[in-house]
């Protein structure tokens, strides 16, 4: 695929209605180590995470192209998971939880927890996944952010919904208009 579709590509292909259960991609290096978590989470591979496995299968070899391309390139692969780690009906909040916490600024978890757990929960939460409430939200492991998701459910499935609902909606809403820079290439090409 051209790279400066990958985005949209996997979007397509994994969010679709009838998403497939395994597929190959072969896309840039760099985009491939944000869907998998390489080398720390970002926002691309948990959203993907409680849906589907994504692991790089190969390194490919720019001599494997004619033209060659001007970046490295690999294998990626998406597996739907056979029991989902997020149910689909909870898995839009799961969405809007990770941008809330990821994409609002907050210096610390703890911070952009206060709006949905009480000090106790909290505590008890950060406790049982081992995270300091001074930790940078972009410093969680998949597994903290899916811990701190179920606790925040448990704890109030309705006031989550209320702090953080439509959260995903506004990040994509306000990034509609910027300007993308793509660096496939040598010189950059800049789409609007």
């Amino acid at each position: 695929i051209p790279f400066f579709h990958t985005a949209d590509v996997i979007q397509k292909l994994l969010y679709s209605a009838n998403p497939p259960r395994d597929c190959y991609l072969i896309v840039q290096k760099q985009a491939a180590e944000k869907y998998v978590g390489i080398p720390q989470e970002t926002l691309q591979s948990l959203l993907v995470h409680p849906m589907f496995w994504s692991t790089i299968v190969c390194h490919l070899s720019r001599t494997d192209f004619s033209p060659k391309p001007s970046v490295d390139t690999v294998v990626l692969q998406f597996e739907k998971r056979t029991c989902l780690l997020v149910e689909d009906e909870y898995y839009g909040l799961y969405r809007d939880f990770i941008v809330y916490c990821r994409e609002n600024g907050f210096r610390n978890i703890g911070r952009a927890l206060e709006a949905v757990l009480d000090r106790r929960q909290m505590a008890r939460a950060f406790q049982m996944l081992d995270i300091n409430s001074k930790a940078s939200p972009l410093s969680l492991t998949f597994l903290q952010y899916l811990g701190l998701f179920q606790s925040c459910l448990a704890a109030d499935r309705l006031g989550l919904s209320r702090s953080i609902g439509g959260a995903e909606a506004r990040m994509l809403e306000s990034r509609k208009n910027r300007v993308k820079v793509h660096r496939t290439s040598q010189h950059s090409t800049i789409q609007g």
